[in-house]
């Protein structure tokens, strides 16, 4: 199976779909604590590979990579979508939409991370890696509405992870010392 390589992630999650209508709710929690899948970018033989829990890992979207957050390792045959529009037919009565779905529905309710939490976005921003710390600002700015409503500037007072330019070259700092009102030379 996925231990062996005979089975890809999604060939796991796509069984698991088709009988997730007869797991118990324990068989669910203990699938939520099992270590059963890998993450991209690890080399190793298939039964070598570290595995983790699906809470330990984040769907394999763009945004995601770009932050340098651990991806689930969903295989090349499989585009992940967690909502799609194909057409044709998967066994009997799924389509490819609603088995996209399904797939992603279950890594979901399995504790596959969506989008990291904010407080972990915010240290992203300060990090020395200069692109990941660029594209977590970016995602941060762009989804402060949306993913993260309860931000306060505030509770990330003390962390220097705004960019900012003073007369001695570009640095990071808080919102103190860079925002509005405030001169660092």
């Amino acid at each position: 199976m996925v231990k062996t390589g005979d089975w890809t992630i999604s060939d796991l999650i796509t069984h698991l779909v088709t009988i997730q209508s007869t797991l118990t709710p324990e068989e669910i929690t203990k699938l939520q604590m099992t270590s059963a899948f890998s993450k991209e970018g690890e080399n190793a033989l298939p039964e070598k590979r570290p595995r983790y829990r699906a809470s330990d890992l984040y769907e394999p979207s763009v945004a995601n990579r770009q932050l340098g957050l651990p991806i689930i390792d969903w295989g090349e045959k499989t585009k992940w979508r967690s909502g799609s529009e194909e057409g044709s037919f998967f066994p009997s009565k799924f389509t490819y939409l609603k088995l996209y779905f399904l797939l992603a529905k279950l890594l979901y309710r399995l504790g596959l991370r969506r989008n990291p939490p904010l407080d972990l976005t915010i240290k992203l921003c300060a990090l020395s890696e200069p692109d990941i710390r660029s594209a977590a600002f970016k995602y941060l700015t762009d989804n402060i509405p949306s993913k993260y409503p309860d931000y306060k500037y505030e509770n990330f007072a003390h962390i220097a992870f705004i960019p900012a330019v003073n007369d001695f070259g570009p640095l990071m700092g808080t919102l103190n010392e860079v925002g509005p009102g405030t001169h660092t030379s």
